[in-house]
Formats: structure tokens, sequence, C-alpha cells
């Protein structure tokens, strides 16, 4: 049997045309787009995976799923042509800004972490992200979750709506005035990236967006050319709310639940390895609750009552009879005494209890009641004149 291998360093890609962010400086994971003609657009990819191979690391390549076909075409030609596992394609569930951010955090923990982890961490990540975008009409009723009386009222003019892809998809319609709560906020310190795209008004960040989210931190990212194909609207401005704590990124390691690969040795969080597709048992997924240290102005969260344990008491002993008499029989012992008489109990005696009733015994089994059982006689028993043999009350007489 082989070895299993040990878990190993990895490098970070994005299979998707999807410029960086620049939040993290020098930080940031290579772009290579696999758009376009299927034998030169996987020459890119095949390229870095092999110099990848070729110093000891693994490659998790990253790609939306709402573009899923032509990276998942091309991971499967480089894993054909180097006859390699060690790349991964895992696919992410985010719009282009909010991925682009999530592609350079990964690229970040990628040097000090095993593959098998970064590669958890692309799903896990998303979670902690608030990410959406203002949209001032839903161009598609099937890819969003709203209500037909919303996508008929986009059509009307002054109407814009406020539509979330994590940590879950939802549509609210943005009312200047008295706006709806988003659905979530990530722990403070706040930052907020915001990108426009098409003839979106620049002051909607400033003006409503900003109030709203109420970000300690904003900065503006550059278009990204794949936003009017996610939320099918050329009007947008995309926005991406995350945690600026210098301990956001290590939570979320801390958050994520692994167990090794039986196969290759990766710590997977899927019951499908990304690397060797061995099939896993992933650990059960359990967040640890926060105290009320870690979020200024919250109630801190009562403790668990401890676990009510019963007690038996101890049964009370007969008293010693007197030197030179006969010892009675003992009593049966005393039944404990209730709880609302414990006080009481100690300092009189409790008086004689009767003695238990005797337990109730199981009738005695009845006998089988005997069945009458005629036997034949032979036929050569003479036959009385009445047409009856002996033995036989009951037989009917026969008309010769």
């Amino acid at each position: 049997m082989a070895a299993i291998r040990t878990a190993s360093a990895s490098t970070v890609a994005l299979l998707a045309d999807i410029p960086s962010t620049g939040h993290l400086g020098p930080v940031r994971a290579p772009r290579l787009p696999v758009a376009g003609d299927p034998r030169e657009g996987c020459l890119p990819l095949l390229d870095f995976t092999a110099a990848e191979l070729a110093q000891g690391r693994k490659v998790v390549a990253l790609y939306p799923s709402w573009r899923a076909e032509p990276a998942e075409r091309a991971i499967g030609f480089v894993r054909a042509a180097l006859l390699t596992d060690h790349i991964a394609g895992v696919p992410v569930e985010l719009a282009p800004l909010p991925l682009s951010l999530v592609t350079d955090q990964l690229a970040h923990l990628a040097p000090h972490l095993p593959a098998g982890l970064v590669a958890a961490l692309a799903r896990e990540l998303p979670r902690h992200v608030l990410a959406g975008a203002w949209l001032r009409t839903l161009g598609s009723f099937a890819d969003l979750p709203t209500t037909l009386g919303r996508h008929l009222a986009s059509y009307a003019p002054g109407t814009s709506f406020l539509a979330y892809c994590s940590p879950w998809p939802q549509v609210d319609r943005f009312h200047r005035g008295e706006p709806e709560p988003p659905p979530m906020i990530p722990d403070s310190p706040v930052g907020m990236l915001s990108a426009p795209s098409g003839h979106a008004a620049a002051d909607i960040v400033a003006d409503h967006l900003a109030p709203l989210l109420r970000p300690s931190q904003t900065a503006t990212a550059p278009a990204q050319p794949l936003a009017p194909r996610y939320w099918k609207s050329h009007h947008l401005v995309e926005f991406a709310v995350f945690s600026v704590h210098p301990q956001a990124l290590s939570r979320a390691v801390e958050s994520v639940p692994t167990t090794p690969c039986a196969w290759c040795g990766e710590p997977v969080a899927v019951r499908r390895c990304p690397f060797c597709a061995a099939a896993n048992t992933p650990p059960p997924r359990v967040r640890p609750r926060r105290s009320a240290a870690a979020r200024p102005g919250t109630a801190a969260d009562p403790a668990p009552p401890a676990p009510v344990m019963a007690v038996p008491r101890p049964r009370a002993e007969p008293a010693p009879a007197e030197p030179g008499t006969e010892r009675a029989a003992a009593p049966p012992p005393a039944e404990p005494a209730p709880a609302a008489s414990a006080p009481a109990a100690a300092t009189t005696a409790p008086p004689p209890s009767p003695p238990p009733a005797p337990a109730p015994t199981a009738p005695p089994a009845r006998a089988p009641r005997p069945v009458a059982v005629f036997h034949e006689p032979p036929a050569s028993l003479p036959v009385a004149p009445n047409g009856r043999r002996p033995g036989h009350p009951l037989r009917a007489p026969t008309n010769n």
C-alpha cells in the first residue's frame, strides 16, 4: 500500500476576468481567464500549474460557479496533461467584487496553511462578508430571489433595490428615507469596498450606502467587467463589507472544522477531497459561541444551568437493643422523608412509617382446560339396536 502523503503548501489562482481590488496591496492572486478558445485558453493555466508543481506547491483554482463550464474544462485538461491531482477547482457563488476580495485574502493565507485548508476557506470566507449591489432595475426575475411585485415595480421610475449575494441571497427594496436593515454586519471595525458600473450615480455610496452600512473605512475598487453579467443590469454599484480587525482572518481559519483525507492526507471539510476526490466523513460543523467581551454593547449570555444529579439518601438503621434484653426483629427500612420536612427531621425523629405494602404478585397461571378426544373404536365391536356403538354417545343413528 502506498504511504499517505502529508499536506503541503499551495498557491491560489482565479480563473476569471476579475481584476484585483488592491485592498491587500501587493498581495494578490494571479488572474488566469480561461474563456474563449478551449485550446488556447488552457495554456496559461497549464504553464502556471507546471511551474508551481516544480516548486512543490499545489494549486487551488477558484472560479465563479455561475460561469463554471470553461474553468472546469480547463482544470480537467491540466490534470490529464500533467498526470497530477495537485490542482483543485473550487467553485464560489459570489459576485465579481466580493470574489476578487476573497481570492486575495486566500492568496495572503496560502503560504501559511496547507492546501486542503485553503480550499475549505474558499467556502468559509464568504460567510464573513456582506456583499451585494445597488440596482436600479431587476433585469432577470429567475436569477434573483424576489417576488413578481418587486419585479414589476422595477419598471417604475425612481425605484431602486439592494440585492445581496452573501452571506445569503436576498433582495430588498431601497427606500431613501427608511431603508431596510442589512441581513448581517461583520465584526467591528468594518471596511467597505465599492465599485460603480455604468451610469450609476457616484453619490450612491456616500449618501445612501455608507449611512446604512456604517463602515469605518471606505475605498473604491475598479469596475468589474463581469458585474453586468452577474447582476443582469448595467446601472449598479457593487459593494463588499468586511471586518478589518487584525484577527478577522484568524477567526475564520479557526472556525473551519477539518479532517485529514483518507488518501492524500490533506485537511478537508467536505465529503469529497478537492484534490484526489477520495470519499471522507467531514466533521460536524460547530460554531463557538462568542462571549459578550468580544462584542461590546451586548449583554452577557447567561451561563447554562448546571446538571442536577440525584443523590441517594442513606436508609435509617434501627436503634440497638438494651443489654440484657432480646433484640427485636429489625423494622423495615423507613421511606425517605420529603424535601419539605427536611428541617423537622433534623430535630425530631421521624414517626415510624407503616410497613410497605407487599408487592402485587401475578395471579397463578390457569391450567389448560382438558379437551375431550374421541377415539374411533374398531369395526369389530357390536352395534346396539339403536344404531350406536359403545363409547360413542354422540354418534347419530344410521338409517338402514
